[in-house]
């Protein structure tokens, strides 16, 4: 009886496992180093096979030690090599491929492939930053904070005390030490990371072969890009982070990943480990409105005026192509991103399904009484201070879009603004001022490798016009002090003025001008006289803004505080800010809509169908196509003899996430994660489930174009390749 009784309680215990696995045990981004025992059961359960201290761990190597967080969390890579060999997206680096391209040695279009280490390229102002610990520090934070404080007070002190903090745990040790904030400020980790700072690219196929289909795809299922690169971490020969130098050695990771070319099925299991940079999943229904009604309107109808300007030029000119590609690309996928965004908020009803949970947390509070002086202002507060604070935020994003990221000149004029009062400062100190014009020579010279004069006079124009359309006269700069009486009110007659006697807009001129820098003719400078104007009334509502954002940010971690008080059985996972995190699911077909349902891969023959049937718009190169054609594709090859392309998993990540490791259930890379899928736009807002997709490019392909295509058999030698159980 007791036997019977036994195995009835254990049957019971599964069923209860199994039940909890599924119910959405895809969603989440969640921190590693605080991995539930729940979730890990629900990774074995979907397929993984590894101990959680092999996934992270602090005092032996583990899969946290390959991952690497590039430029401060804007992409992800994974160390495939024992040499330092870094693997991430095409996209990721497409900017330090242009840095390095020209007319004659066009790498965007002909592709990069190193042939030894001494032809690996320097990147310069690329880092890659590797996690060593983790350490709560929220006590030492929140306890010492008064009651009662005001936001911006809270604010200072938290800053405070978080200087303080990461300035002790710097002197104990030789790692970058920083402190980020959780569930709206709620909770407080301290992160310990060693930063490289000499990272070279090593190989980059062909932007048509990278980027497949460019606009047309980006964003889209099914996809046929091969969107990943290799760089190399490199270090001082103790294998301690160094600036560039010809005598620093490939660096030696803790931990690489091993890569497997058994190629992935139907239900596999996906891990994704990255660093995703931004989730609003809190966010209430008045937030979501506004990003809907105010933020991604301008968005998309800016963005598209200056892409538009852009793109005409672009293809009459090889060199501006060169020099705004990946100015271009970055604009479009935000710009794509905040219409599908607005797509997925009005099909999902995203705003409605927020008003139901504020209306279920109403209903809470009604019949928990204790609880309404606590929490019972949070809800009619958010409501107020986002009815008051619309036509700010509609200043500030045209500001934004128009002016400090629309033309360039903006930048050049932010950067000798910054000089300017330099100069003012350190008069008599020829130390400090060499430094400072060697500081802002640089600066500029960055900025104009990829400026156009004529073209980015052009865009200056459009957007000036949609400035002063746009913005209600009260809240912007008066065309009085915009226009000089000459101007005529004319953006265009503005802009000839400007462009034509800046310093700035003409690199001789501004060589000129370094020969005998003058902080009284930068001060009488047409260029820095706009900007200063626009900025100087752009700071009443910013500032204004900045205090309502502390209200409202308060007001949220409040919120965060009552959902979890409201839902005490319940995980939650904080919302995303570039910290290392994990996501778990498995490979699945979708059907986005009715009648409609994608496979859960892309072959060759997908690519070379969109090639015969759009050649306008799908390019690759012509031998590269001759070797698809031809089909043979050996090892990496699926079991149909098929050379799969890319696969999408049902693994919950977003922007940061570019480059992240797809890994098995034995931890090993099977493909990179580099996109999400068209109708899963809403989902930094909201899970979608059953429509939110990873779109990953499988490691075998990537393989494939490395040996068969660029012929580096020296870089597929470094790697550690499972060839089994294929």
């Amino acid at each position: 009886m007791q036997i019977k009784l036994s195995f009835i309680q254990l049957f019971l215990s599964l069923l209860v496992i199994q039940a909890s696995i599924s119910v959405k045990a895809d969603e989440g981004m969640w921190l590693p180093f605080k991995l539930s025992q729940q979730n890990y059961q629900k990774m074995q359960a979907l397929g993984l096979n590894i101990p959680v201290e092999q996934i992270f761990n602090t005092s032996a190597p583990s899969l946290k030690d390959a991952v690497v967080s590039l430029n401060n969390g804007s992409c992800t890579g994974s160390f495939i090599s024992n040499q330092g060999l870094l693997i991430t997206n095409h996209h990721c680096v497409l900017s330090d491929v242009q840095y390095h391209s020209s007319v004659s040695n066009n790498y965007l279009e002909n592709g990069f492939w190193a042939a030894d280490y001494g032809a690996e390229l320097p990147i310069p102002g690329k880092t890659a930053s590797i996690l060593i610990d983790v350490i709560d520090v929220t006590e030492k934070i929140l306890n010492v904070l008064p009651f009662g404080i005001s936001e911006q007070y809270r604010t200072y002190l938290i800053d405070s005390i978080s200087n303080e903090l990461v300035d002790q745990y710097q002197l104990k040790t030789s790692y970058t030490a920083e402190i980020s904030h959780f569930y709206q400020g709620n909770q407080f980790i301290l992160l310990l990371t060693e930063v490289f700072e000499d990272v070279r690219l090593v190989a980059s196929p062909p932007s048509s072969i990278g980027q497949f289909g460019k606009d047309e795809d980006n964003w889209m299922w099914p996809r046929h890009s091969a969107d990943f690169a290799l760089l190399r971490v490199y270090s001082a020969p103790d294998g301690k982070p160094a600036p560039y130098n010809d005598k620093n050695v490939p660096y030696q990771p803790k931990k690489i990943l091993n890569i497997s070319l058994k190629g992935v099925e139907k239900d596999n299991f996906t891990m994704v480990m990255g660093f995703p940079g931004s989730t609003q999943r809190f966010l209430s229904s008045y937030g979501i409105q506004e990003l809907e009604q105010v933020v991604n309107p301008v968005i998309k109808e800016v963005r598209g005026i200056k892409q538009s300007i852009w793109e005409t030029d672009m293809q009459r000119n090889s060199a501006i192509k060169i020099q705004y590609a990946s100015k271009f690309a970055e604009s479009s996928n935000y710009w794509k991103y905040a219409i599908g965004q607005n797509l997925a908020i009005r099909s999902r009803n995203m705003i409605e399904n927020r008003r139901e949970l504020e209306s279920r947390f109403t209903s809470w509070l009604s019949q928990n009484p204790e609880k309404v002086e606590k929490y019972g202002y949070i809800l009619p507060s958010l409501a107020v201070i986002h009815t008051f604070k619309t036509s700010l935020v509609k200043t500030g994003v045209i500001t934004m879009e128009t002016m400090i990221s629309g033309p360039d000149l903006f930048l050049l004029a932010l950067e000798a603004l910054y000089f300017k009062s330099q100069l003012e400062e350190i008069q008599g100190q020829p130390e400090i001022m060499e430094q400072a014009l060697e500081e802002f020579r640089q600066s500029i010279n960055n900025i104009h490798k990829d400026f156009n004069s004529n073209l980015d006079q052009k865009v200056f124009s459009a957007m000036l016009d949609y400035y002063r359309k746009n913005i209600a006269d009260s809240l912007r700069a008066p065309d009085n002090e915009l226009f000089d009486l000459k101007d005529k009110l004319n953006s265009n007659a503005l802009a000839n003025r400007i462009y034509a006697q800046s310093v700035l807009t003409n690199p001789k001129r501004f060589e000129q001008f370094m020969t005998k820098p003058d902080a009284d003719k930068l001060q009488n400078d047409p260029a820095l006289l706009f900007v200063s104007t626009v900025m100087n009334h752009f700071a009443k509502s910013f500032f204004m803004m900045e205090e309502i954002d502390a209200q409202t940010d308060g007001l949220m971690r409040q919120y965060i505080l009552a959902l979890t008080d409201m839902n005490p059985d319940q995980e939650f996972y904080p919302d995303a800010n570039s910290s290392l995190r994990l996501s778990f699911g498995t490979v699945q077909p979708y059907s986005p809509r009715d009648g409609v349902k994608y496979n859960y891969y892309t072959t060759t023959r997908g690519l070379l169908q969109k090639i015969r049937t759009s050649p306008q718009v799908y390019q690759i190169p012509a031998d590269f196509e001759k070797m698809l054609i031809k089909g043979e594709f050996g090892t990496y090859a699926n079991s149909n003899g098929q050379m799969p392309v890319c696969f999408v998993s049902n693994n919950d990540i977003t922007g940061g996430n570019s480059g992240s490791p797809v890994l098995n259930g034995d931890g090993e890379l099977i493909g990179l994660a580099f996109d999400g899928n068209w109708e899963g736009m809403g989902s930094d807002l909201e899970y979608m489930d059953g429509l939110q997709m990873c779109v990953n490019v499988d490691i075998r392909y990537v393989l494939f174009i490395l040996d068969k295509y660029a012929g580096l058999q020296r870089i597929i030698n470094e790697m550690s390749i499972n060839k089994t159980e294929r």
